[in-house]
């Protein structure tokens, strides 16, 4: 099977609707080690649940080669294509001041897609953020649970900006003794959603970014994956978190 996936045969290829397990969708901007960790538990049994597809935010990324490993199909986002313009529209910006979108609306996949639409369609139980850069627009949010999971202690260090070595450098800066990893529901507020778990590491003295974010990176790949376990087995339910 070619690598990249041909999308009018999306559907037909995963034979969704006889699926028993929960179906997931990973969303990963990066090397992609918490979706290699959550695979690594769909494969192994422990989490009963089957991830349908990855959604690459760029081409190039590690999840990427990973989700080979996994034979995995992956979904490259792409910038939305220019719009044509209405007719007039030029004259119209000028004499009243009215800004036209210059794209079509919606976050587009490879061929050309609509990503909301190719999403609608699979219909999956859970979306799980792998280290996902992007604000999840609230079209998605309404198909189904999204779940993320964040390298410090929400409330703090959490917000647009927080992401990656910031989140590590702000907790080192500010004194903290203690940091660690957070799984939480995503809503339309960047780290806003309501908390899942968390699970905590000491702050040592002579830590720095790097030391401190592969501690808690440990602790990610194994809470991650017991959140998505006990989601799948209907022992967690958004509502009960709110």
């Amino acid at each position: 099977m070619e690598f990249a996936i041909i999308i009018f045969s999306l559907f037909s290829y995963f034979n969704i609707n006889n699926v028993s397990m929960k179906k997931i969708i990973i969303f990963a901007s990066g090397g992609g080690s918490n979706f290699e960790a959550l695979a690594e538990a769909c494969k192994s049994g422990y989490i009963d649940g089957k991830i349908i597809l990855l959604v690459a935010g760029k081409a190039g990324i590690g999840a990427i080669e990973k989700a080979k490993k996994f034979d995995i199909p992956v979904l490259i986002e792409q910038h939305p294509s220019p719009c044509p313009l209405p007719q007039g529209a030029r004259e119209k910006e000028k004499k009243d001041g009215v800004q036209f979108s210059h794209f079509c609306k919606g976050r587009v996949a490879e061929g050309g897609r609509d990503l909301l639409e190719v999403l609608q369609n699979i219909n999956p139980d859970l979306i799980c953020l792998a280290g996902y850069l992007k604000k999840i627009p609230a079209e998605i949010l309404k198909i189904c649970p999204v779940m993320n999971i964040h390298p410090a202690l929400l409330p703090k260090f959490g917000g647009k900006g927080m992401y990656g070595h910031h989140v590590h450098e702000a907790v080192i800066k500010s004194g903290a003794i203690e940091s660690g990893a957070t799984v939480h529901f995503v809503n339309e507020d960047y780290d806003k959603g309501a908390i899942i778990a968390q699970d905590k590491v000491p702050v040592l003295p002579e830590d720095n970014p790097q030391t401190l974010a592969a501690c808690v990176l440990e602790r990610e790949h194994k809470l991650y994956p017991r959140c998505v376990k006990l989601f799948c087995e209907g022992k967690m339910k958004e509502k009960e978190l709110l």
